[in-house]
């Protein structure tokens, strides 16, 4: 599956510029203010989208597989410093993404970090350049 072929949504935790990069770079992506779920809380937005869209986000609740079960479209957890800045967020993000190009985020969370590691359930995958 080409990731092209994900539709993407982006948590309220990340910067508006993301959403514009990834749509520039040809990512099908909304916002939670798009699908009218601003301000909702990680489970209602989780059962609401659960089967339509990858959920991009900061929030590290989502690695929380008992709270998140399968089946779902795909988790991407950001968990870079706060200090990062907007355009370094945007570069990892989408290079992550071109990373994970023929993956099937179908039932996985990834995780994005410094380390450059992706977590699908119980067991971690290397994902570094």
């Amino acid at each position: 599956m080409s990731i092209n072929t994900w539709r993407l949504l982006l948590d309220e935790n990340l910067p508006k510029n993301l959403w514009k990069a990834l749509r520039a770079a040809g990512y099908p992506t909304a916002r939670l203010v798009d699908e009218g779920l601003r301000g909702r809380p990680d489970s209602v937005i989780f059962r609401q989208v659960r089967s339509h869209f990858t959920i991009i986000t900061r929030d590290k609740d989502f690695l929380k597989t008992d709270q998140f079960p399968i089946p779902h479209s795909g988790i991407i957890v950001v968990r870079l410093p706060n200090s990062t800045s907007v355009a370094e967020v945007v570069r990892e993000v989408l290079t992550a993404l071109a990373t994970l190009n023929e993956q099937d985020p179908t039932n996985k969370v990834l995780l994005l970090s410094q380390v450059k590691y992706a977590c699908s359930h119980n067991s971690i995958v290397d994902y570094a350049r």
